[in-house]
């Protein structure tokens, strides 16, 4: 069992990572939004979950983050890809708050799960949670509030989901405001369009 590992990033793509230990190459699956912070020949250290069914690996930055993955993997019916599509398009801290006040319906839409399931994992977990006094920083909330805001205000200006994709990735973790990415999201969007015309 791989409770973690400490090594160098040599490849990364949206929600996954090679890393490096010893001379042996990992896959590990991480959360979408953790994966954007990542470098090429970054060093890292993960707390890993090994999931004996698929033979894969998923990993995160705490040991709180790992127990909130492992205690949604308790929830029949909900797996380790399951567990890590609801992270990654919530954020923890999102996630718990959703739980712990029994937001089904934001669970279920932003999420990504059906109704049945998002009430389960509200069933299944809250009073563990509580009991666990589970505590996760700001950061992934803050991050994920503002992709969605910025891609909100972007679909308002005409433009599609399938449009914005790349460029929303490009934008969201640059040190400026809402209104200062809106602005370099619109003048990247307009450089695309001049490249097709």
């Amino acid at each position: 069992m791989i409770y973690s590992l400490k090594g160098k990033i040599v490849y990364k793509e949206e929600g996954r990572i090679a890393v490096e230990v010893g001379g042996i190459g990992f896959w590990v699956f991480v959360p979408r939004l953790f994966s954007r912070k990542l470098s090429l020949n970054q060093k890292i250290s993960l707390f890993c979950f090994f999931s004996p069914e698929t033979f894969e690996l998923y990993g995160f930055a705490t040991q709180e983050e790992l127990f909130f993955f492992q205690l949604l993997n308790t929830v029949p019916q909900v797996g380790p890809k399951i567990a890590l599509k609801l992270i990654s398009n919530l954020g923890f801290s999102s996630l718990a708050e959703a739980i712990l006040k029994e937001k089904a319906e934001f669970l279920s839409k932003k999420g990504g799960v059906g109704t049945k399931t998002a009430f389960k994992i509200i069933l299944e977990l809250k009073e563990k949670l509580k009991k666990a006094k589970f505590k996760v920083g700001k950061e992934s909330r803050l991050e994920w509030e503002e992709e969605e805001l910025l891609k909100e205000a972007l679909k308002n200006l005409g433009f599609s989901e399938k449009e914005l994709v790349k460029v929303v990735d490009q934008v969201i973790l640059k040190p400026a405001t809402l209104e200062e990415k809106i602005k370099l999201a619109l003048r990247l969007l307009a450089q695309k369009l001049k490249s097709k015309s």
